[in-house]
């Protein structure tokens, strides 16, 4: 194992003032900056979690990440010693803010994308598209094209084989069409040689002060002993995460009539 070493600090001139921090690092320097993600605290509010080495050098865990959004799951599997090699996502804004914060930007719409343009990888990571399966998307499911956007993970699991995948979308995925759905993608996964588990999560049993519950569905090649995270007390409070209303600047929002007039009349 090669070892690295950290590159010397130049000395600072005795006639130049240090530069201000803001949140970690130097003023006008951009989160997806090199210089930025050397520093990992840019993107973390806690230390990495169940012994996670906070560094990707030498890292031999390679995944790619599908339907990216702004890079959640990414930001996890990283924590985990993990390296990106590939993602994509269609949203354009949501490819500005991925790009800002770690540097690359993803590649687009992953149905034109073909099988030969991923990389090999070791975990293919992927929140498909919920809003099929939602109360509030309409609940067509495979009727919606979002809703087959999951074939596309397929496609690409038949073509790669990683060795393990690692997908998340909403709680109501497992009930839809009485169960049909959810049994279909299942079948799908296992018939591509996974060993198969999933479990409905809260991140409220997660420190995070928000209800938020989704369906994680994880997979191996090999029958892998598995083990769903302990629940870990809530400490935090909604409080200790949003900022103080002082410090919010309301030219940055933009907001549609008429929701916009009602919130800058409160």
């Amino acid at each position: 194992m090669k070892k690295t070493t950290k590159p010397l600090k130049p000395k600072p001139r005795a006639n130049r003032a240090a530069e201000p921090k803001v949140n970690g690092r130097q003023k006008n320097q951009s989160p997806g900056s090199k210089k930025a993600n050397a520093d990992s605290s840019v993107l973390r509010e806690d230390p990495a979690p169940y012994g996670a080495k906070d560094t990707q050098a030498g890292s031999k865990l390679r995944f790619i990440d599908l339907f990216a959004g702004i890079g959640g799951i990414r930001l996890g599997l990283e924590r985990a010693g993990g390296k990106c090699v590939f993602s994509s996502e269609w949203d354009t804004d949501a490819t500005k803010t991925y790009e800002a914060y770690f540097g690359d930007k993803p590649t687009g719409d992953i149905t034109k994308i073909q099988n030969s343009d991923v990389p090999d990888h070791d975990i293919l990571a992927g929140g498909f598209p919920c809003q099929a399966f939602s109360i509030i998307g309409g609940m067509k499911g495979f009727g919606d094209t979002r809703g087959t956007l999951f074939f596309e993970i397929e496609r690409i699991l038949r073509a790669k084989h990683p060795k393990a995948f690692l997908l998340e979308n909403v709680r109501n995925l497992v009930s839809h069409d009485k169960g049909q759905t959810f049994k279909v993608i299942l079948e799908h996964l296992k018939l591509l040689g996974y060993h198969v588990h999933w479990r409905i999560l809260n991140a409220l049993h997660y420190n995070l002060p928000q209800k938020r519950e989704r369906v994680i569905i994880v997979g191996f090649k090999g029958n892998h002993p598995f083990e769903w995270p302990q629940h870990q007390p809530l400490k935090k409070t909604l409080a200790t995460v949003l900022e103080p209303d002082e410090a919010i600047n309301l030219k940055k929002f933009w907001l549609k009539a008429p929701f916009g007039t009602q919130f800058q009349n409160n």
